[in-house]
């Protein structure tokens, strides 16, 4: 596990799904501002950045179909 600190300054462990998660926000991020540089996104970034947006609008927005809470 790697370790990071947080606003406070404590240690923070990061299992490999958060380390994962951070790598490709990290990479959207320079994707991004590639991009409204006007310059063209390589593969990992273009990759980076449609999986960032897929995480965050599975974070933000409600299923409208499929799976239900309701039995």
């Amino acid at each position: 596990m790697n370790l990071w600190r947080d606003s406070e300054g404590k240690d923070v462990r990061l299992g490999p799904t958060e380390q994962a998660r951070l790598l490709v926000f990290n990479v959207a991020e320079l994707a991004r501002r590639q991009r409204d540089r006007g310059l063209r996104l390589n593969a990992p970034e273009a990759i980076a950045l449609a999986c960032d947006e897929m995480h965050m609008a599975a974070r933000q927005e409600p299923p409208t179909t499929g799976w239900s809470t309701q039995a």
